[in-house]
């Protein structure tokens, strides 16, 4: 019996505060667009980054929950909670 991994690798987001900002830092895969969502489903904010990594200002949220929408360069799409 053999057992392996078919070699894919799940990509996966952190999302964090630094100082006055939020970083969204994918582990594998560039984020080719990135949608921030507040919790009555407005979009808040976009962006195209084409990179691993990408930052902006909470300045512009107010106190609440928001939906952070990766979508990464392969298609997958990954969701994160955030709270300011």
């Amino acid at each position: 019996m053999v057992l392996a991994t078919d070699g894919t690798e799940k990509s996966s987001i952190q999302v964090y505060r630094d100082g006055g900002n939020f970083v969204v830092k994918s582990t594998t895969k560039n984020i080719n667009a990135f949608e921030l969502y507040d919790a009555s489903g407005r979009l808040v904010l976009t962006k195209q980054p084409k990179a691993k990594q990408l930052t902006f200002g909470s300045e512009i949220l107010t106190g609440g929950m928001y939906i952070v929408k990766a979508v990464m360069e392969n298609g997958e799409q990954l969701t994160k909670k955030i709270r300011k």
